[in-house]
């Protein structure tokens, strides 16, 4: 019956039958906790499951509140109390909490306690709701008053109160296989009436659909003159829609134009102000470290030759923050990068890092095509010669002494190739991979740093309309290939 049930809620959508199909459920699973069945024959090996028989007589009445109150009809006569059919539902899951924790006697008590309690509150709401004139709730009242009877039978056999008889364990079941026989007739009744009703509705709605047939019948003819004069001034209104769509996507389109390029040249502006606020955080960070030191042993050094010196050395890297600044205000007083190209003197831009870095220039071999001019932001070119040659510097070989080799030459009439090539450590090039210029990358941690320089390095490249490579292997150096539009 419980099946049945279940194919007459796919049928009707009702919510009763399938509460019904589960209140079944739980009632034969409810008496084969009770006989023991499913203790001694479904899992025998497992005796740990029958500490949880509790948890079992709870979830098997759990679905019971929520058939009654929907039976009964409960929310259509008294529809503020569906709270205490909530309460009831609570209880049990409370059940299974105590008995989840070992609290065995405590689960005990609250499950005979709200077993009990739910069968009085049923018949009571029974008798209310057959007093309104709820037929099917009679029954209801014959149903649950079998099964009260039948566990006060059990109840009085077990303490001796009446004399025991073959049938003492088969109360409960009796009373059961009652109550269940009383509630499929009415379930089965619940279904035909959906069903006498199901059908008087679809009848209804026939006599509706054909009314508004022959309503639509009528008005078509009308409709019919109606819908082609709408649809000859349409069609003159949609002619002098599509003459003004035409000019309106004619506008369109060239205002489209004009603010891709301004987008573009926002765009381009914002990369080459980031870049600039890398230059400024970056390359001003390198002399004012610089400084700080210098200063630092001015005031340590008692020999005036000495704190001459390094005053005149404080005065090179002041110069040298001056220029940079110089250039960045330079930069930012254009708005594109083609108006502030200018004609780039490797020679200058490397002595200058090499000096900032004290690097001996003895050190470095440099090669410039002699027929090679390169125009381009000189601010970026210096910023991109002091990154490597710090690489190159930071991380030197500590058995052989620096070597920086720098090949500039000409790949073709609008290409041209920075080659920076050093002696130190070097890298395994299989664990680096394209990580090597990612932001806040380090891959040697025994020298300070914040892996900033390689991103900065390949940034400006790329807004030089240029690309950037490393080639490395350990012990023996790193070369960084560059190359750009002359």
């Amino acid at each position: 019956m419980a099946t049945v049930a279940l194919l007459f809620f796919t049928r009707s959508r009702e919510k009763v039958f399938i509460y019904y199909s589960l209140f079944l459920y739980g009632t034969i699973m409810l008496n084969l906790c009770l006989d023991g069945y499913l203790f001694a024959y479904v899992w025998p090996n497992i005796p740990a499951i029958n500490n949880y028989k509790f948890s079992f007589f709870a979830m098997s009445a759990v679905t019971t509140p929520f058939f009654v109150y929907h039976f009964l009809e409960i929310k259509k006569y008294y529809p503020k109390i569906k709270f205490f059919f909530i309460i009831m539902t609570g209880c049990f899951f409370i059940v299974c909490l105590l008995n989840i924790i070992e609290a065995y006697t405590a689960a005990m008590y609250v499950l005979q306690s709200t077993a009990f309690t739910q069968i009085v509150i049923y018949l009571l709401y029974g008798t209310l709701v057959w007093k309104k004139g709820n037929r099917n709730a009679f029954y209801f009242i014959l149903a649950w008053s079998a099964y009260l009877i039948s566990i006060v039978l059990t109840v009085l056999s077990v303490t001796n109160v009446i004399p025991a008889t073959p049938y003492i364990n088969n109360y409960v079941q009796i009373g059961t296989l009652i109550q269940g026989g009383i509630f499929s007739f009415i379930i089965a009744g619940k279904y035909q009436t959906y069903k006498s009703q199901h059908i008087l509705y679809q009848e209804k709605i026939i006599e509706v659909l054909k009314e508004r047939e022959y309503l639509l019948t009528t008005q078509n003819d009308t409709l019919e003159t109606t819908v082609y004069l709408r649809t000859e001034e349409l069609k003159q209104k949609n002619a002098e829609l599509n003459l003004l769509n035409k000019n309106l996507n004619e506008v369109v389109a060239t205002k489209t134009l004009e603010l891709k390029k301004s987008l573009d040249e926002l765009n381009e502006t914002n990369k080459q102000l980031e870049q600039f606020n890398f230059i400024t955080s970056h390359n001003l960070r390198g002399p004012l470290s610089t400084l700080q030191g210098l200063y630092e042993l001015y005031y340590q050094e008692k020999n005036p030759d000495e704190k001459i010196l390094y005053i005149d050395k404080s005065f090179t890297v002041i110069n040298r923050m001056d220029e940079i600044l110089k250039d960045l205000n330079k930069i930012l007083s254009y708005k594109t990068s083609e108006k502030i190209k200018e004609l780039v003197d490797f020679e200058t831009i490397i002595s200058n890092n090499l000096k900032q870095l004290e690097i001996k220039r003895i050190q470095v071999n440099l090669y410039v095509d002699p027929a090679l001019e390169i125009s381009g932001i000189k601010s970026f070119y210096e910023s991109i010669f002091y990154n490597l040659f710090s690489n190159a510097q930071k991380y030197k070989h500590a058995q052989r002494e620096l070597r920086i080799d720098v090949q500039i030459t000409k790949l073709s009439d609008t290409r041209c190739s920075i080659r920076i090539t050093d002696n130190g450590i070097g890298m395994d090039a299989s664990k680096v991979g394209d990580n090597l210029f990612g932001f806040y990358k380090r891959f040697h941690f025994h020298v300070e740093g914040k892996g900033l320089g390689l991103y900065i390095t390949k940034s400006q490249v790329e807004i030089l309309g240029g690309t950037i490579r490393a080639e490395s292997e350990l012990n023996v150096g790193t070369a960084f290939i560059i190359e750009l539009p002359c």
